[in-house]
């Protein structure tokens, strides 16, 4: 059920090896506003803008997860507008 979510929430898309656009669907099920961006390099992985809530950032760290272990060491906020930062407290866990 919560992979069905994560699905209609945002569409992962490959723009270059290791780097990833999460762009918000249209309606999304979930609070969500802004795309984000993960950058995995040989180490870490950094997160550019949270999304507008935790669940939505619960959902994009779940998609984190399916392609790599490596951990999320940065995260970057372009600007302090909600759609961007709120869920930045997700990735403290």
């Amino acid at each position: 059920k919560f992979l069905l979510l994560l699905a209609a929430a945002f569409e992962l898309v490959q723009l270059d090896e290791g780097i990833y656009a999460a762009l918000v669907e249209p309606r999304p099920p979930m609070y969500v506003f802004a795309n984000a961006l993960i950058v995995i390099d040989d180490e870490a992985v950094t997160v550019i803008d949270t999304h507008q809530s935790p669940s939505a950032a619960d959902a994009l760290i779940a998609e984190i997860r399916g392609l790599t272990a490596k951990p999320v060491r940065f995260v970057v906020n372009t600007h302090r507008h909600g759609d961007h930062v709120y869920g930045n407290q997700a990735y403290r866990k």
